[in-house]
């Protein structure tokens, strides 16, 4: 029964037997190419990926500093995340390119609204900081 399920999702294109890779590659040395792309488990069994792999993209990550009570628009569309630091992941991006967000943090201070806007530049893979905060001679007036 148990070969019976390994066969079944093989065929699935689910999972890769230890044994049945020995079966096709005695001494292992046709397995190799496997060896980098593929995980396994203690029971042996090597789970191949349902999609391909897209190695030059990945999300990036930006992570923004502001005060905690102020609003904060990522390209004109509000968030809804109310700490003083605050972590975005962006969809998945190509590798070797820049995306630019413009970010604009809104507080009301004294009865009057501040704001502060500012250009994040992100790449694929990589953590953006972007610093909100009000300059320290508008948060005193």
């Amino acid at each position: 029964m148990r070969k019976l399920a390994i066969l079944a999702a093989v065929a699935a294109g689910v999972v890769w037997s230890a044994d049945r890779a020995e079966a096709q590659c005695p001494n292992g040395r046709c397995g190799a190419p496997f060896a980098p792309r593929y995980a396994s488990n203690p029971q042996g069994t090597i789970v191949l990926p349902t999609a391909p792999i897209a190695l030059n993209d990945a999300p990036a990550t930006l992570v923004v500093t502001l005060p905690e009570d102020a609003k904060l628009f990522i390209d004109d569309r509000p968030t809804t995340s109310t700490s003083g630091t605050r972590v975005f992941r962006t969809p998945e991006l190509k590798r070797g390119y820049e995306y630019t967000y413009v970010l604009r943090m809104e507080v009301v201070v004294d009865g009057e609204t501040k704001s502060v806007t500012r250009r994040a530049v992100v790449r694929a893979g990589e953590e953006t900081r972007v610093d909100l905060q009000l300059p320290v001679a508008v948060a005193a007036d």
